[in-house]
């Protein structure tokens, strides 16, 4: 199956989604810079909470599924945990 740019059409080499233009690379880059996910306001990211908390992110992930953090959610696009700041002063 052969595979074409998303931007220009031309056909891409193996599994690439976009072809070897340096214009297209760089349209795809701005693309998915425009498109990151924001951290909402007074929370933090699994990995930032692990972090600033010294315990491990898979830790973190274990106590956010079972409910130890009240206020904690979870990001239904992309998976992410999402957990009060309040919470690291308790910690």
């Amino acid at each position: 199956m052969k595979l074409y740019c998303h931007y220009c059409g031309a056909p891409t080499r193996g599994r690439n989604r976009v072809c070897d233009s340096l214009v297209c690379r760089e349209r795809m880059l701005e693309d998915w810079r425009n498109t990151r996910i924001a951290i909402p306001h007074g929370f933090y990211t699994a990995a930032q909470f692990a972090k600033k908390a010294g315990l491990t992110r898979q830790a973190i992930l274990q106590r956010c599924r079972k409910g130890k953090y009240p206020g904690t959610f979870q990001d239904s696009k992309s998976g992410r945990w999402y957990i009060p700041v309040d919470y690291l002063k308790k910690e």
